[in-house]
């Protein structure tokens, strides 16, 4: 296999359709393809060598690959997905190197022994860099003194202390493990090793309506031209002539960052991406028809790309082409540069302190300090605060999005097919106070038609579930469960085009109160950069946020709650932030009230089966 192609297999999920006929369908053309590599699959089968035929199957196996991702990038967005901006940290500090000083000043280690066979260390970052770092954990440092080297992988025989490198939900961290019960005896203290980051000699900003497409944008020597912007797909060329710092791993670090923001201003999610320009797709298109002409050219085929990516880049030396695809229509295209060419290394040698908060004994309240010397803040939360805490009964309709799929539901005697038309509450700041699956308190009147205003179903009341504890049978023909209507369309009385229902939503009532750190009410207080509030005087559920003097919310670092007393009875819960509150924001459940949601939805059952049958 040729290295540059493998290569570009792993950073590319780009090509332009070739053998597949031009239809409206992405799952048409899916399935022409589908057939098409079956068919090369066949014909590679029957190649005699060994060697080649392995070479044959993984070569074309990557082109195929390829165009299976193209096509699926094509595939339109259902709904709209925002995201955030990771570059708006850039917003809060003076300079990239500020920015850098202040990220190396706030990584934390906290301790978990609950798990009673193994110390868990978890590592808290203020926020992760938009620009390279490195990153070199060597050991852990353990009361006794001793140090014991973190390794990769837990070893089989554990006949000593080991400290194993983790990453559980994406998140770094390390398990302690421990020969026997006396080895528990020594504890960890610090944690040891070295973290680099590389500021750059700047972080460019390109912005471009989507109505831009072809315009061309110059900063510091580097374009940037918008080739592409339509509907949900963005491509970018890139010219950067200046040499990258070689202290910069460039195999590490994108400088590269594609945003896309709607009509809204609201930046869209990210839902694929790719690299590559259109003179080298139409040469992977050629490959792909010649590698399914004769498989067996396929070391003839790997050289020419191997030569004609060596002529590419030679030419297109300080080119670079970027695609994106987004979770929504693209009004205004964002584009981040870093620039490599100059970089300063801000390098610390760290021996942290591990930070633990275990109750000695029932009745002690160790609230420990947790300083930090960094401060970072939430702009999710500034950005959910901005809006109302709770929807307002006239906007169920608009913001409830209605989901509808197929399941089966199973019982004692049988399988059974149905139909889930499915309601998803929008997240908000009152759905901290109520479960947004526990929103929908029952449902009434609920109706089956034929067309849109057309003849209504005749379903008899006695057989429909309205999870009211008032059906009495085993198998109802439509059922209200939670957060959804239930039911098998082969068993109504006709066919059913539209379904039409009311229920009642649980609203929150929430209060918002702001108390200066020097004015709190009982049961609250504020010690360096931790907010706690005791349980026992404080009953009802409160959400705080706390802001700085500078009126940004602060990031939380971490919670924990310390048992006051019994250790089932109330406790203090402590939050430790980056940075020192000045002004907390409270809000409270003051209520709840029901509201009236009618809803009207046309149903796709038949468009499903549709195409369930079209695929097998």
């Amino acid at each position: 296999m040729a290295k540059n192609a493998l290569q570009f297999a792993l950073v590319s999920s780009i090509f332009l359709t070739s053998i597949i006929s031009c239809k409206n369908s992405i799952d048409d053309k899916l399935a022409d393809l589908k057939k098409e590599r079956l068919s090369f699959e066949k014909k590679v089968a029957t190649i005699k060598n060994d060697s080649l035929r392995q070479k044959a199957k993984q070569f074309g196996g990557m082109l195929f690959w390829m165009q299976e991702i193209e096509l699926e990038n094509e595939r339109p967005p259902k709904d709209t997905v925002y995201d955030e901006n990771p570059f708006m940290i850039l917003e809060d500090y003076g300079s990239a190197q500020d920015l850098a000083t202040n990220y190396l000043d706030g990584i934390i280690v906290e301790k978990d022994d609950s798990r009673g066979d193994k110390i868990e260390l978890k590592l808290h970052y203020p926020y992760a860099l938009p620009f390279a770092q490195k990153t070199s954990w060597t050991s852990v440092k353990f009361s006794d003194q001793s140090l014991t080297g973190i390794i990769e992988d837990e070893s089989d025989s554990l006949l000593k202390r080991q400290v194993v490198r983790t990453n559980w939900n994406n998140e770094e961290g390390f398990d302690i493990l421990y020969p026997d019960e006396k080895s528990f005896l020594a504890t960890p203290i610090s944690l040891n090793g070295t973290v680099e980051a590389q500021v750059p000699k700047g972080i460019l900003k390109f912005t471009f309506k989507s109505s831009e497409k072809g315009d061309t944008k110059e900063q510091n020597g580097i374009k940037v031209k918008l080739a592409k912007a339509e509907g949900h797909a963005v491509s970018i060329e890139v010219i950067n002539p200046n040499k990258t710092d070689p202290a910069v791993n460039t195999a590490k670090v994108d400088p590269v960052t594609i945003l896309a923001a709607d009509e809204t201003k609201k930046f869209l999610r990210q839902s694929g991406s790719s690299t590559g320009s259109e003179e080298m797709f139409a040469y992977y298109k050629k490959l792909l028809n010649e590698i399914i002409k004769d498989p067996e050219k396929v070391s003839t085929l790997e050289k020419d790309l191997d030569e004609q990516e060596r002529k590419y880049e030679a030419k297109h030396m300080h080119t670079a082409y970027y695609s994106a695809y987004f979770k929504g229509k693209v009004d205004e295209v964002v584009v981040y540069v870093v620039d490599y060419s100059k970089v300063v290394t801000l390098k610390r040698n760290f021996a942290l302190p591990i930070y633990s908060f275990k109750a000695q004994s029932s009745g002690h309240i160790p609230v420990f300090d947790m300083p930090t010397f960094a401060t970072a803040y939430d702009h999710a939360v500034a950005k959910q605060l901005i809006m109302k805490p709770e929807l307002s009964a006239g906007e169920l309709n608009s913001k409830i999005k209605i989901n509808q799929s197929s399941m089966t539901s199973s019982s004692s005697d049988r399988e059974e097919e149905k139909w889930r038309i499915e309601f998803n509450y929008p997240e908000m700041l009152s759905s901290a106070f109520i479960d947004n699956f526990d929103r929908y308190k029952g449902a009434k009147e609920i109706s089956f038609f034929e067309d849109k205003n057309g003849k209504k179903l005749a379903i008899p009341k006695d057989s429909i579930d309205y999870n009211d504890y008032q059906f009495n049978g085993s198998n109802p023909l439509v059922q209200f469960n939670t957060y959804s209507v239930n039911f098998n369309p082969d068993r109504l009385p006709g066919k059913a085009k539209y379904l039409k229902a009311q229920i009642q939503v649980r609203l929150a009532d929430i209060a918002k109160t702001s108390y200066p750190i020097n004015k709190l009410p009982t049961g609250i207080t504020v010690s360096g950069n931790r907010v706690m509030v005791d349980g026992s005087l404080i009953k009802d559920k409160l959400l705080i946020f706390p802001k700085n003097t500078a009126g940004k919310y602060l990031k939380k670092i971490t919670s924990v709650d310390f048992p006051k007393g019994e250790h089932f009875g109330p406790s203090i819960k402590a939050d430790y932030y980056y940075g020192k509150p000045f002004m907390l924001d409270c809000y409270q459940l003051k209520g709840e009230h029901l509201a009236h949601y009618n809803f009207d939805v046309k149903l796709t059952y038949d468009e499903y089966k549709k195409e369930q049958k079209q695929k097998q």
